[in-house]
């Protein structure tokens, strides 16, 4: 390269990336290509400049096309900076060192048996220089700047260097990616114990696994439930462990639990993107998602492509019965990521809502990218019967039910058993479903669950039973009930005591409105009011 070589960028505004682009000799879409982002974000970068600044993990994406860009591109993108001046005064412009080749910086992990390597971004590369004492006096400013980097400091710079590669594969909802972040983040917290976001960020892996069914063990909730606490030891202020914590409460049925933590932690932290898609992710699973909304549009309007905030835009609109807004908002996330089967769900959904023919294969779509999922069987099934279409429907399930193996976790067991009664094996799917409640007696989430059964049994006083255990345990999830009654709960539409059971969940929710969201914006709620009255 000629010239010097400069350190990578300390903090990327619209400024830097549209120099970066410009460098380049890229159009906005050309760009938008390259990086991976939808053509959106690149626009917004570049009509606020200096005004918007990407999330971390679109911060990671810039330094890796710096440093993977062409010699002369970058020689051109260093001259545009010293002759603009930096937007924010935390650039490593000092010219202690030339950027290594990113062959030449890799990690080699184990996953599943074998050797899989990843190469380090610049980013990582910069920490490491910096905890060697290769970065000049302009260092400890970008350590200030960025808390993410003052792990190094006390720490590992290689457990830091871990913590990002793995971190970065955590937005994906392949199986192969998070197994491979949770063999990273083991290694960054080997090195460093007292890693708090390593440790919220391992915990977060073995939530996933647990709620996709990849992983047969049901400890593996109380695995991410321990991490939460470990991580909260070390730093009681950690966003990431409070997002682990709320993730995990959606499996325990604990909604009110999860909707303090995501108060509180958006409370400490009103200007986080992640504190706000926390609080908006307790809202939503707690009944409330017209308040999520309003917190959901704050964190998109700074970043378009916020992959959480995306995904649970689309399960909000759905739970406020905005159906084409959720199809809408979904589009452009399942072009860039077909394989998230959890957002088909929702989209299906909303789909079946609306009376649209392609709610089934939407939801097949979803099987294509993980046939494993029993959620999307079950939900498969559904759409085929209220279709009209019962042969359909029976094969979805017996297929499911084929994908599905018997050692699974209590998630997937107790939708396992869903699948069962569907198919009239009903002394089987009550034997299961009895034994997971049993269990786990105080899981409000697996007694809601366990309602669909019985529902599906035709045992509809003892179904309206069980969503009231579940309320008094913790669930919270009205909105999501009132969409269900489209699917397994329909049933109950008729049955004795499920109207005055929803009221009672309906003051539950609205108490915990009143305690937790009393300065919130909030969206109009459609609701059928008609129906309600008929129950």
């Amino acid at each position: 390269m000629m010239g010097l070589s400069m350190g990578p960028v300390g903090r990327w505004t619209g400024s830097e990336a549209n120099l970066l682009r410009s460098a380049m000799r890229l159009s906005l879409r050309s760009f938008a290509a390259h990086l991976g982002v939808s053509f959106g974000t690149v626009t917004l970068w570049n009509r606020r400049g200096a005004t918007i600044e990407p999330t971390p993990e679109l911060q990671a994406v810039l330094d890796t096309a710096l440093a993977q860009a062409p010699p002369e591109a970058r020689q051109r993108f260093e001259d545009a900076l010293r002759e603009n001046g930096p937007s924010v005064p935390d650039l490593v412009a000092a010219p202690v060192m030339a950027a290594p080749r990113m062959d030449e910086v890799l990690l080699t992990v184990q996953v599943g048996g074998q050797l899989v390597t990843l190469p380090l971004d610049s980013v990582a590369t910069a920490a490491r220089a910096f905890a060697a004492g290769q970065v000049g006096s302009s260092g400890p400013a970008l350590v200030r700047r960025w808390p993410m980097v003052t792990t190094i400091e006390q720490g590992d710079d290689r457990a830091y260097e871990l913590f990002v590669r793995g971190y970065g594969l955590l937005g994906s909802n392949d199986r192969g990616q998070i197994e491979a972040a949770q063999a990273l983040l083991q290694q960054a917290v080997d090195r460093d114990p007292r890693f708090a976001r390593a440790i919220a960020a391992r915990g977060y892996t073995s939530w996933r696994q647990y709620f996709a069914g990849w992983s047969g063990r049901s400890q593996a909730l109380q695995d991410a439930l321990r991490d939460v606490e470990a991580a909260l030891a070390v730093d009681p202020e950690s966003i990431g462990a409070q997002t682990t914590f709320i993730r995990a409460c959606w499996d325990m049925g604990w909604h009110e639990r999860a909707l303090q933590a995501g108060r509180a932690v958006y409370d400490l932290r009103p200007d986080s993107l992640d504190a706000c898609v926390a609080f908006a992710r307790s809202l939503n699973n707690a009944g409330l998602a017209h308040y999520a909304l309003p917190l959901l549009e704050r964190v998109l309007s700074v970043d378009p492509t916020h992959p959480a905030a995306v995904k649970l835009s689309v399960w909000c609109k759905v739970m406020v019965d905005d159906h084409a807004g959720a199809v809408e908002t979904a589009r452009d996330h399942l072009l860039r990521t077909p394989s998230d089967a959890n957002t088909r769900w929702a989209v299906a959904l909303a789909q079946a809502a609306m009376g649209q023919a392609d709610a089934a294969a939407t939801a097949r779509r979803g099987l294509e990218a993980d046939p494993g999922d029993v959620t999307l069987w079950v939900l498969l099934g559904y759409l085929h019967r209220g279709a009209g279409q019962d042969a359909e429907a029976l094969g979805a399930w017996a297929e499911g039910l084929e994908h599905v193996g018997e050692s699974v976790n209590q998630r997937t067991l107790v939708w396992r058993a869903n699948l069962l009664a569907a198919l009239d094996q009903g002394d089987e799917a009550l034997r299961c479903a009895q034994v997971l409640v049993g269990t786990d007696p105080h899981n409000g989430y697996l007694r809601y669950r366990a309602a669909h059964v019985l529902a599906e049994l035709g045992e509809h006083g003892d179904a309206v039973a069980m969503i009231e255990t579940a309320v008094r345990e913790g669930f919270r999830s009205a909105q999501l009930l009132r969409q269900e009654t489209r699917l397994g709960l329909a049933p109950l539409m008729r049955a004795p005591g499920f109207g005055a059971a929803l009221a009672g969940l309906d003051r539950e929710v609205a108490r915990c409105a009143s305690l937790h969201t009393a300065d919130l914006p909030s969206v109009q709620v459609a609701r059928d009011i008609e129906g309600d009255e008929k129950r």
